[in-house]
């Protein structure tokens, strides 16, 4: 499940509008610490905001996660290596509220990833049917050793009409976070947003090309350094 935003309706389904999900916030939504030393304390906070006319009642939960190839996270129990201590684990918000949740990991080692859920209860009720918001605020600890390009690679690169298709691989024990890929040909660069690479992790990849000309040339770029193929 997309880890950017998760809505759960407890009875039945509603399609909700973009104005009513921008009423509640968790911000930022990600927050990345560079350099952690092993067993070291991070502390860091985040904002709860409730734009609407309704007081909100919210539980707070931290969960681990992977991420599958496709980009979509499994959550499971948080890694009982990670101490987190939360300043609030529930809390009311009412109307235009903002309130500030503060927390302190410690323990985890290096590197280190987890997610801290804020559930939203107290939703109005739509067409008759409870609802409940559940916002991230995702956490990465990087260490303080470099990931090197050799590191990174890409495999089962093929092109199609229209597509290039594969993977990209993370064989370090950093987490690497990927600011963009570029894809070029004759006359031609696309560039797609990044994403996260867990220690060990793989993405898919999937880019659509702008028209039938062939792609040549395909670029993964991070902090620092970046890897380029020629494509078949």
């Amino acid at each position: 499940m997309n880890m950017l935003r998760r809505i759960l309706l407890i009875v039945g389904g509603y399609l909700l509008g973009a104005s009513f999900l921008a009423a509640q916030q968790v911000s930022p939504a990600v927050s990345e610490y560079q350099g952690v030393a092993a067993s070291s304390k991070v502390e860091g906070h985040f904002d709860l905001s409730n734009d609407s006319m309704n007081t909100l009642y919210i539980t707070i939960e931290a969960k681990s996660f992977t991420i599958n190839p496709d980009g979509n996270a499994v959550f499971t129990p948080l890694k009982s290596e990670i101490h987190l201590e939360l300043s609030s684990t529930s809390l009311r918000l009412g109307p235009k509220q903002r309130r500030t949740v503060y927390y302190r990991v410690s323990g985890p080692g290096s590197p280190a990833w987890f997610c801290i859920y804020s559930n939203f209860s107290g939703l109005p009720r739509r067409n008759g049917m409870d609802l409940q918001l559940e916002l991230p605020h995702t956490v990465y600890l990087y260490g303080k050793n470099r990931t090197r390009a050799e590191q990174l690679a890409f495999v089962d690169l093929k092109q199609s009409p229209g597509h290039v298709t594969g993977r990209i691989t993370n064989h370090s024990a950093n987490i690497v976070r990927l600011t963009g890929l570029d894809v070029s040909g004759e006359h031609f660069k696309k560039t797609e947003g990044g994403f996260p690479l867990l220690p060990g992790g793989v993405r898919d990849i999937d880019l659509v090309l702008p028209d039938s000309r062939p792609a040549q040339a395909l670029r993964a770029r991070a902090a620092g350094f970046h890897i380029e193929t020629l494509l078949p």
